[in-house]
């Protein structure tokens, strides 16, 4: 099965205490980062 999660709820415009938000998709071969915006990859590591 797959399943989309979304991380964060922040806006488009990060700011100085909140990164953008991201989502990923979920399978069972494995996940799928879709719509990485600037500093999601810092805090989803």
């Amino acid at each position: 099965m797959i399943e989309l999660h979304i991380l964060g709820t922040a806006s488009a415009r990060p700011t100085s205490s909140r990164s953008v938000s991201g989502s990923v998709f979920s399978c069972p071969e494995g996940l799928v980062v879709i719509d990485a915006g600037e500093g999601f990859q810092m805090r989803y590591s």
